[in-house]
């Protein structure tokens, strides 16, 4: 035993997470009982029915039911709800013990954190500092949730039981004395009532001396002592729906497992955040073969974690597999509350009592250099219980490191004094101390991506300077920087997806309403459309419509414009000098010279004046138009 609780604490000193498995065993310190073994049954009528938790109880049809059993909720209401009612009281009103503290401690202690994994239903972890909703994975459910009995699995289907309604469930008590008479039923579907005999534990029954699991009980003219009484109202849900606690019980098929569900992912979340070199500690408290789930889940994760070491703790099946000896740690045959108290103490306050005995005797000062764990030189002084000789004292200005020889210790409080004082961490040292597998995934996953980023920035940069040198910038635009990473990251996405939606066909019910919120935006006069509206099955259809006949004559002006589009003149530009530039077509500036693909000039020579006409595009709300003109 002992060698095995310092084996555990070795592990737990050194390790980097914490998986906390815990079976019924872990209730029992808290005063609950489990499915089997030395603690079972917490329900006294259980003693009277010849059962325990998941006990044959009775045959519907060709269907074998059991005490926890959801197939009571359907056809005996008021026995279900009187085992439940019970299970409600003890679980969740009950405090959860010391040792729930302390495994939560020690997984705030670790670089990772800790999880816990657990099979009971009494919503203890849930309240537990350290652990909470976010960090316990319930595979069985928890009586603090309610869902209806005929699961439809619909949305807000599982809510929070409410203990005033479960108190208001009125289950006449079990008080029953050694050697008294009561009228009892021997078979779920009979009336028929013999006279049986309480015995010494004050909870089996005997008729004629034989053994009988009852069906029903009472006293006479007194209600039945195995159901909640014919008055007391039953749990509903909000659309008065039968309702049942959200736990898995057995043979359930019934189970609103969604809540389930999300805790099993972030239990797995939490294990993918583990690095595969961190140091994880696997303890199981109280986790027996009669439900294996919990044993069957510490196992395979430490299959799945080589640098895993498990703890099992349990007081009759404390055994492991010879597979996973290597890396277990069995302790047994006493309670877990015991078990953890002492590993606390081992692990994490291994030198309180020494200390105190220490700092009664004598001390020897010595004056020594150490090598500290942040890899500095440090001065400071050790005080033994014997002087330091031979080959146990460090030589005068070395840097070694330094180990105590057996039965001497440095004084911590003036140890730590020195250590916060030591010199800034050696830079190459802390540089071969440093893993990647320690950083969180998260940020990993965000290193890879900023440095891909960072790359990809670099060469597309790298390409941009490269094109300048060699082919400069012959059509002069002001910003070829931009104009270059808007092709880049854009190309002509912008153009083909105005394009596309433009030939988007829409649903003929639509085209009218479209069409004239369109025209209504735009000022577009419907009057001069030869077609309905609905007849256009596109917007391009729309846009290259056919006007009545005589519609917009065209004016003859000797200097008119006339526009190819539906758009309005913004401005109007008189070009005065070859280098004039046009602002912002598609993103960029050009010259005259540049957009018109000739010397401006030029018109001015055969028409004295030239113009840049500037429209916007109804088709292309960002985009504009220029035209070239002669003199307007």
């Amino acid at each position: 035993m002992e060698s095995s609780l310092k084996a555990a604490a070795a592990a737990l000193r050194s390790a980097d997470a914490l998986l906390i498995c815990t079976g019924a065993g872990m209730g029992v310190d808290s005063g609950l009982g489990t499915f089997r073994g030395r603690n079972a049954g917490v329900w006294p009528p259980l003693k009277a029915m010849q059962m325990d938790f998941s006990e044959k109880f009775a045959r519907k049809g060709n269907v074998a039911e059991e005490m926890s059993s959801p197939g009571f909720f359907n056809h005996d209401p008021r026995l279900a709800w009187a085992f439940w009612r019970f299970r409600h009281q003890a679980y969740v009103l009950g405090a959860p013990h010391e040792g729930y503290r302390i495994l939560a401690k020690w997984g705030q202690k670790m670089r990772h954190g800790c999880f816990s994994v657990t099979s009971n239903i009494d919503g203890h972890w849930e309240r537990t500092e350290g652990i909470g909703e976010k960090r316990i994975y319930e595979c069985h459910g928890a009586l603090t949730r309610m869902q209806c009995v005929e699961d439809r699995r619909e949305a807000g289907r599982i809510w929070r039981t409410d203990p005033e309604e479960i108190a208001r469930i009125l289950v006449p008590e079990w008080d029953l004395a050694p050697g008294e008479t009561v009228l009892v039923r021997r078979s779920a579907g009979s009336t028929e009532e013999v006279e049986a005999v309480v015995q010494d534990d004050g909870c089996s029954l005997a008729v004629d001396g034989r053994p009988v699991a009852a069906r029903a009980v009472r006293r006479r003219d007194g209600p039945d002592l195995l159901r909640a009484l014919p008055t007391s109202p039953l749990p509903v849900s909000s659309d008065k729906q039968p309702a049942r606690p959200n736990v898995l019980m057995f043979g359930d098929w019934g189970v609103n497992d969604d809540i389930i569900s999300a805790q099993s992912q972030a239990f797995r979340a939490w294990m993918g955040e583990v690095p595969t070199d961190a140091k994880l500690v696997v303890v199981e408290v109280g986790a027996g073969k009669a439900v294996p789930t919990i044993r069957m889940h510490s196992e395979r994760v430490l299959s799945q974690c080589e640098n895993a070491t498990l703890i099992r703790i349990n007081w009759d099946d404390s055994d492991v597999p010879a597979a996973l000896k290597a890396r277990s740690v069995s302790i047994g045959g006493i309670g877990a509350l015991d078990v953890l108290s002492q590993l606390d103490k081992l692990a994490y306050q291994p030198r309180a009592a020494e200390d105190q005995q220490f700092l009664k005797e004598e001390l020897i000062p010595h004056f020594v250099v150490v090598e500290t764990a942040l890899g500095a030189g440090c001065q400071l002084f050790a005080c033994t219980r014997k002087p330091l000789s031979g080959r146990d004292a460090p030589e005068a200005g070395s840097t070694q490191n330094f180990t105590a020889p057996f039965g001497t210790r440095l004084f911590a409080p003036l140890l730590w004094a020195k250590l916060r004082r030591a010199p800034p961490m050696n830079a190459a040292r802390a540089w071969r101390r440093f893993k990647w597998q320690d950083v969180p995934k998260r940020t990993r996953q965000l290193t890879y991506v900023s440095i891909g980023a960072a790359f990809t920035t670099a060469t597309l940069e790298s390409k941009f300077k490269e094109c300048m040198e060699i082919v400069g910038n012959p059509a002069d635009v002001t910003s070829p920087h931009t104009l270059f990473w808007l092709r880049v990251l854009f190309g002509r996405m912008r153009s083909r997806f105005v394009g596309s939606a433009a030939d988007m066909r829409i649903p003929v019910a639509l085209r009218s309403p479209i069409y004239r919120l369109f025209a209504w935006r735009y000022d577009v006069d419907l009057n001069e459309v030869r077609y309905p509206l609905d007849a256009f099955h596109t917007f391009n259809d729309f846009f290259s419509r056919k006007l009545l006949d005589g519609a917009r004559p065209v004016a003859e002006v000797p200097h008119g414009l006339v526009s190819p589009v539906d758009a309005e003149v913004l401005t109007i530009g008189q070009v005065t000098e070859a280098n004039a530039r046009v602002d912002q077509v598609k993103g960029a500036t050009y010259n005259i010279r540049s957009f018109l693909g000739y010397e401006p000039l030029d018109v001015a020579k055969r028409d004295s004046d030239a113009f840049v006409v500037e429209q916007r595009r109804f088709i292309t709300f960002w985009g504009r138009v220029f035209i070239g003109a002669g003199k307007i």
